[in-house]
């Protein structure tokens, strides 16, 4: 992005006297991530309001052009990547001079963060702070009232001695639009009257609900008998007058063409109606087979998660944790223990995020360095790729007398310690946004981190990431899924290189459930040993039994079978997935004995009834997009 933000500079507490600059978010975040060393809190600060006259004093303040918070209690930088998240937009989060130190103003030594956000436009000081509330209101975080002052100055980031801890996170995405957001309601539940100077608020169709919102306005006119040619008419219409930006027209006719499949004059069943009409498939018995399954019952009392989104999120974070390490091989390819899957669900009623937390919790307490290999925020191929970076060298001249005598390698950049990824994406839609938009490299480097342990793109500053472990996971909705996943996604390999799970609310707990830590006292004990185990393992082989059953397997899991999302391309890639998961599973029940997997692990349902695990209906027959969307 070229837009840049009017920034205004002191050189200590007690300088009013702003300097103005501008810098771009890019050169912003690089500064983000470069401390300075001072032993006194007291340097450079900043602030994003544009000061007129040029004295430092609230009344002065015109506008602001980024949005800077602070967090001095109970945060955890986890939970801000995640609260944060809800708002859909670009931010940067940096730990502060007091982080983690006793001081008088930190008496408990708290971890102490600043987050910055960037607007897409400057926002009016007498707005501010309805958009310092809203914030506050949407992600649910005990920010520090004090930032809310227009005037505020900030530290810009310093850690008091070399060794101090310092942590830093950047969150690609687009800039927050606060004329989407709704403050004149904001302003008025703060000012107690609706008179008082709120946001033009356009009548817009934000960029992360266009498809949604186009595809439901088309659904509208079919079911009131409009044709295909008056649905595309008015799409392009409401398109171009009300999308920001506005979609490509290719895909504009994409949504129209298909609503227009679904029979005219119908009436759309509710989410809920649907779920009811359906006879739901069960996760078959033999699926929760030793170690995994064990941990998945215990589990199921006390949660409303369908079983089979515990199950591969557990598998998958298993897999993650052990890294590069175990492996079966495909020809000249090696498969190691890696999950892509995405949980499709009805909105919360899928409980998808609720079965997450918990294996999230017992996998940490397996391994506490996991904790650091959880990450979010896809946005770009590159973003992904330098988040498992390489070390970067440069060659640099030995000059004496001004000659040059030789050369010496210069570290440029030290890369990534942890070469494991585990992405979880709440929001998976977004990251469906992000691949359509044009020169993204996103899906391509997805496709790459399935396929290798190598990514790269060549570009004028390449950056490249060897031996990374990624897996993935996703949560999504069944009406997002629809419309965002393109039919180039489907055909070019992305799809079919994941797990798509149809998930629902397994059961209603109002008082929640009461699963205690020591309940998986058994579970942290047996997975330290699977993964100790696991680590120290290279290639596996099948013995005999597990090699006739996995023929069996082969034969037909690269046909287009019931429990594929669509008919074709999506439903090809089930090989590679077969193999995977027996070797997860083979890990986690064969940790205790030398041997290799035998045809106890490879002969689990998940392998033999593949379909248990994706969108099918309970008798067998492959769900259409029809039953997909809930049209009758």
């Amino acid at each position: 992005m070229n837009q840049t933000f009017r920034l205004s500079l002191f050189q200590n507490k007690r300088d009013n006297k702003p300097q103005l600059v501008t810098r771009s978010w890019q050169q912003l975040c690089a500064n983000f991530q470069k401390p300075q060393v001072r032993h006194e809190k007291d340097g450079l600060l900043f602030s994003p309001a544009h000061f007129e006259p040029a004295l430092r004093r609230k009344e002065n303040v015109r506008e602001l052009s980024l949005l800077v918070l602070d967090i001095d209690h109970k945060a955890e930088l986890e939970t801000l990547q995640t609260r944060l998240a809800t708002l859909q937009c670009a931010f940067s989060i940096y730990s502060t001079h007091s982080h983690l130190r006793q001081t008088e103003s930190n008496p408990n030594a708290e971890p102490r963060f600043r987050v910055v956000l960037p607007l897409t436009e400057p926002v009016e000081s007498d707005l501010f702070p309805a958009l310092w509330q809203y914030v506050k209101q949407a992600t649910g975080l005990p920010l520090d009232e004090a930032a809310k002052d227009v005037s505020r100055i900030f530290y810009t980031p310093a850690i008091s001695e070399k060794d101090a801890p310092f942590c830093s996170y950047i969150s690609d995405g687009v800039f927050l639009n606060w004329r989407e957001l709704p403050l004149d309601s904001v302003l008025h539940s703060l000012n107690g009257n609706s008179k008082t100077k709120a946001a033009k608020v356009k009548d817009v169709i934000p960029h992360h609900e266009r498809n949604v919102t186009l595809a439901s306005l088309a659904g509208t006119m079919r079911r009131r008998n409009m044709s295909l040619a008056a649905i595309l008419a008015a799409l392009k219409a409401e398109n171009e007058q009300r999308c920001d930006p506005p979609l490509e027209e290719s895909e504009v006719a994409t949504i129209a063409d298909s609503i227009s499949r679904y029979p005219s004059g119908e009436t759309q069943k509710t989410e809920q109606e649907v779920l009811n009409g359906w006879k739901m498939p069960e996760l078959q018995g033999a699926a929760l087979y030793g170690l995994a399954g064990r941990i998945v019952r215990a589990i199921e009392p006390h949660t409303e998660a369908d079983l089979a989104a515990l199950l591969v999120q557990l598998l998958a974070a298993f897999g993650a944790s052990v890294g590069i390490c175990a492996y079966f091989t495909a020809e000249a390819d090696k498969h190691f223990t890696k999950i892509f899957a995405v949980l499709v669900g009805v909105s919360s009623n899928g409980r998808k995020g609720t079965s997450w937390g918990h294996i999230r919790r017992l996998m940490i307490r397996v391994d506490e360095s996991f904790r650091h290999c959880i990450i979010d925020g896809l946005s770009s191929g590159e973003g992904l790729i330098y988040h498992v970076r390489d070390a970067q060298e440069k060659q640099v001249a030995i000059r004496e007398k001004g000659k040059i005598t030789g050369y010496q390698t210069e570290i440029v950049d030290e890369g990534a310690k942890e070469k494991r990824a585990f992405v979880i994406e709440p929001e998976f839609a977004r990251v469906l946004d992000s691949m359509s938009r044009k020169e993204n490299t996103l899906s391509s480097v997805i496709r790459q981190a399935w396929d290798s342990d190598t990514l790269r793109i060549m570009t004028k500053n390449p950056v490249k990431a060897s031996n990374a472990q990624i897996s993935i996971i996703g949560h999504i909705t069944r009406t997002e899924l629809f419309v965002k996943l393109n039919e180039n996604e489907q055909a070019n390999g992305f799809a079919n290189r994941f797990l798509w799970l149809f998930v629902t609310r397994s059961k209603y707990l109002p008082e929640g459930g009461a699963l205690q830590e020591s309940d998986l006292n058994f579970a942290v004990e047996g997975l330290q040993k699977a993964v100790r185990f696991a680590r120290a393992t290279r290639e596996l082989k099948r013995d005999d039994e597990a090699r006739t059953l996995w023929h069996e397997v082969y034969s037909t899991a690269g046909r287009r079978s019931h429990g594929a999302i669509w008919r074709g391309h999506v439903a090809r890639r089930r090989t590679s997935d077969a193999a995977g998961l027996p070797l997860r599973l083979a890990r986690l029940f064969e940790h205790d004995s030398p041997r290799t997997p035998t045809s106890r692990a490879c002969s689990v349902a998940i392998l033999r009834r593949f379909g248990a695990l994706h969108l099918r209906h309970g008798d067998g027959r492959q769900i259409s997009r029809q039953d997909l969307y809930g049209v009758a």
